[in-house]
C-alpha cells in the first residue's frame, strides 16, 4: 500500500506561492496600488471586472485569481 502521506511529507518544501494578485500589488506605484486594493475589497465589483480591467492595463490575471486572492483573504 502506497503511503501518500509520507511521500508527500518527504519533498522538500519550497517557499509558500504567492497569490498573482500579491505580485501585481508589488509591483504597482503605491497610488494604484492602493486603488487596487479598495476594489478588491469591494464584493459589489465582480471577480471577472476586477480581472478585466487589470488585464487591459497590462497585469494579466484571471477571475480565478482575483477570486483566490479574495478568498485567502478572507480566512
Amino acid at each position: 500500500m502506497t503511503d501518500f502521506y509520507a511521500e508527500m511529507q518527504s519533498y522538500d518544501s519550497p517557499n509558500w506561492q504567492k497569490f498573482k494578485i500579491d505580485l501585481i500589488l508589488e509591483d504597482m506605484p503605491e497610488d494604484e496600488a492602493k486603488s487596487l486594493r479598495a476594489a478588491l475589497d469591494d464584493t459589489d465589483i465582480a471577480h471577472i471586472t476586477v480581472a478585466r480591467v487589470l488585464s487591459s492595463h497590462g497585469h494579466i490575471v484571471s477571475a480565478g485569481a482575483v477570486r483566490n486572492w479574495r478568498h485567502g483573504q478572507s480566512r
